[in-house]
């Protein structure tokens, strides 16, 4: 007996314990369960805030840089096509906008050359060429070919005012003008030789 009173006064401590300790659990079961939520949700938004900022990134790139850059692949292929009716209009003050306004400035440049040549091929000889810099062939050569065109026409007019001693210069094996300015004059000297002799 004193066995059994000595298990009751045991046993309801050890109940109790049990009973405490087993609600504890189902409550840090529940906080365990709602921190978990908690966790999920905030993971949730996160990922979610992400994707949305790396939207709002991606189409700011897009706007920014992807569009201007195929602006400038299109004036290109159609300067590559030798179409100089291209405008561009810019306010960017970045390199995109650095890189635009140089090929607004090419396009300019090129639009003046085609002006000159086109001066040139109607036999206005006055077209005076400009160089962009030391390094601009098109200029260069533009502005050889007004002097060396200019030199053939001072001397065809030697030659009209009868002058037959003008030296002709043949400026290479392809100088198809040179050459038959050449053989003119060699023509016109024998004809005026053989006139002195009759």
């Amino acid at each position: 007996r004193k066995i059994d009173e000595h298990r009751n006064l045991t046993e309801k401590p050890l109940n109790d314990m049990s009973n405490s300790l087993a609600q504890e659990n189902i409550q840090a079961d529940k906080d365990f369960d709602n921190l978990c939520r908690k966790d999920i949700f905030l993971s949730l938004f996160i990922n979610i805030t992400g994707v949305v900022i790396a939207l709002t990134v991606a189409f700011f790139i897009k706007k920014s840089i992807i569009l201007p850059l195929n602006q400038a692949m299109q004036v290109n292929h159609s300067l590559s096509q030798g179409d100089l009716n291209i405008e561009i209009q810019t306010d960017r003050k970045d390199e995109i906008g650095d890189l635009l306004n140089v090929m607004k400035k090419m396009i300019a440049n090129l639009r003046n050359t085609v002006h000159i040549a086109e001066r040139i091929s109607k036999g206005d000889l006055n077209a005076e060429v400009s160089l962009l810099s030391e390094k601009d062939t098109l200029g260069k050569s533009l502005s050889v070919m007004v002097s060396s065109l200019r030199n053939t026409v001072q001397m065809a007019e030697k030659i009209s005012q009868g002058d037959l001693n003008a030296d002709v210069k043949i400026l290479s094996d392809k100088d198809m003008l040179g050459k038959s300015l050449s053989v003119m004059v060699a023509n016109l000297r024998n004809i005026a030789n053989t006139a002195e002799q009759i």
